[in-house]
Order: structure tokens, then C-alpha cells, then sequence
């Protein structure tokens, strides 16, 4: 009876382990032929034609996409931000920058609740995916948010929407959030 034990135990864990594998590993579609490209000196980013590209540093972003106004009535234009954040000899590890973070979106939003906080591989990029939501000053919003640290820099890049669009839009925000490449 103990011999069948183990191999109930080595198998279940067998199989846990091989599925989680397959969990942490996100697959990236292609991207439609007629998507631009942000080109950075340390990454590249992809995004659809009808996105509007902002590289003005409002906010301190490298760069934020904005959807296009779906009706007159939608105020909010759903985005993605990208910002960096020099970490030369700090020393710090992805789950320490995570843990940071998280504790500032709680305080940062009203009524924010963490639902989802977990590592993943996009690209064989290391990354610590966010999904959360919070209010920020009349807008309820849902936010789905990949850290990631590279050459002593954090990366933090950012899908933003209105709650009861983020369904909506989340396709497209993964395939662009999806795009990142390192040089």
C-alpha cells in the first residue's frame, strides 16, 4: 500500500508540475501586418494603426497608447503606458519591486482590489503580471499591469480601461503588452 502511495504522490505531482509549466509560459500570437512599432533604444513595442502615440513623458512614461474614443459619450480613452525606472546597484529582485508596487496600488485607488498576481514568461522575458481594479476620481477602472527588470532598469508597462470595457479591449492590450522585446 505505501509503494502505491508514492507513485500517487510522484504522479500528482508530476502532473502539477507539468501543468504549471504550461501556465507560466504565455504564447504570443503574430501581430497583424499594419502595426506600428514603438522603437526604443532597449525594447520595441507594437500597437494597432489606430492607436494614438504619445511620447511626450506626461506622467513620467516612455511613451502611452490611447484607443480611439469609441462614442461621444465615452470620455475615457482605454491606453497603455510604459515607464522605466533606473535601479542601478539597488540590488533588487522582481519580487521585492512587485511587493513595492503592490502596496502603493493600494493606496494609490479607492476600493482597489488585487485579483489576480502572478510570474509568467512572455518572449523569455521573465515578467509579474498584475490584474486590478480600482476607482480614480470618477472613472471605475481595471488595470492589467507587467513588471519586468532588465539591465538594472524596472519596466513597468500598463493596460488601462474603464471596468465594463476591459473585456472589450484586453485582446488587443495582451497582443500589445505581449509585443515587448528586448534588444
Amino acid at each position: 500500500m505505501s509503494g502505491v502511495k508514492y507513485l500517487v504522490f510522484f504522479m500528482l505531482y508530476f502532473c502539477l508540475f507539468s501543468c504549471s509549466e504550461d501556465i507560466l509560459k504565455i504564447k504570443t500570437d503574430a501581430l497583424p501586418s499594419d502595426w506600428k512599432t514603438v522603437d526604443n533604444k532597449a525594447y520595441t513595442m507594437n500597437y494597432p494603426i489606430t492607436w494614438e502615440l504619445d511620447k511626450s513623458g506626461e506622467m513620467g512614461t516612455d511613451f502611452i497608447l490611447y484607443s480611439s474614443i469609441e462614442t461621444e459619450k465615452d470620455p475615457f480613452k482605454e491606453n497603455v503606458k510604459m515607464s522605466t525606472q533606473d535601479l542601478t546597484g539597488q540590488n533588487i529582485s522582481l519580487d521585492e519591486y512587485v511587493e513595492v508596487y503592490e502596496g502603493q496600488i493600494k493606496k494609490a485607488l479607492k476600493n482597489s482590489k488585487i485579483e489576480e498576481s502572478v510570474l509568467v514568461n512572455i518572449n523569455g522575458i521573465d515578467i509579474h503580471k498584475i490584474i486590478y481594479t480600482g476607482q480614480q476620481g470618477a472613472f471605475n477602472l481595471k488595470f492589467e499591469q507587467y513588471y519586468c527588470l532588465e539591465n538594472e532598469k524596472a519596466y513597468s508597462i500598463t493596460l488601462t480601461c474603464e471596468q465594463t470595457s476591459y473585456e472589450k479591449h484586453k485582446v488587443i492590450g495582451e497582443q500589445i503588452l505581449n509585443s515587448l522585446h528586448f534588444k
